[in-house]
């Protein structure tokens, strides 16, 4: 999948992730119902309750990665869109969700990781250009510990920030799509997501 496919394929997931409510997930499947506390029987011995643990961050597992899914978000693994891995979906703005959509395609052949990151931005800049959409940045960044690129463009209504970076032969796209709706701040949930963010190394490869 080339990286003006992937315009089209966020395009239409943001506009089912405006109605939609996918189950949250963690590796896929749904969590099941926490059970209510029950009382101690009568004259039993009263026991001191420990002290609560703080939450473990909830990771969905997408195949050949993995992505942390902020708190108050929903992920889903898989979609009915070719190539996309996994959706995850924030509380509603306005009737629009910001989106983090993860996606994976092959990488341009005869080019490092580097370079092959730096051509899917730029096509997918290119693409942005040609809706009309406003580019902001394209600048080279690292993401878990590889080389990647960063893609800031706006819309009317959105405001999206598209990494793309290379693992293991294969290219992968997190397009992190905001509402613009005055007073809300999507970064830091955007964040907590890619510092969440693990590549798995595949048998038989470096």
């Amino acid at each position: 999948m080339r990286a003006c496919g992937l315009a089209a394929v966020v395009l239409c997931l943001l506009v089912l992730g405006g109605c939609g409510h996918p189950s949250e997930t963690t590796g896929g499947s749904s969590r099941p119902a926490a059970r209510p506390p029950t009382a101690p029987a009568p004259g039993a011995p009263a026991h001191h309750a420990a002290a609560p643990k703080a939450p473990r961050p909830t990771q969905l597992n997408l195949g050949p990665c993995r992505i942390a899914v902020p708190p108050g978000w929903t992920g889903e693994k898989e979609t009915a869109e070719q190539n996309v891995l996994g959706v995850l979906h924030g509380p509603p703005a306005e009737g629009r969700r910001p989106t983090i959509v993860v996606c994976r395609f092959e990488a341009p052949e005869r080019t490092s990781g580097a370079a092959a990151a730096r051509a899917l931005a730029e096509g997918a800049a290119s693409q942005a250009n040609s809706r009309r959409e406003e580019l902001l940045a394209l600048r080279q960044m690292s993401l878990c510990g590889r080389a990647a690129y960063r893609l800031d463009t706006r819309s009317k209504h959105w405001n999206l920030s598209s990494y793309f970076a290379v693992a293991n032969g294969q290219a992968f796209g997190i397009i992190c799509a905001a509402p613009r709706v005055e007073g809300r701040d999507y970064d830091a949930a955007f964040q907590y997501a890619l510092q969440g963010l693990v590549f798995f190394e595949l048998r038989g490869r470096a």
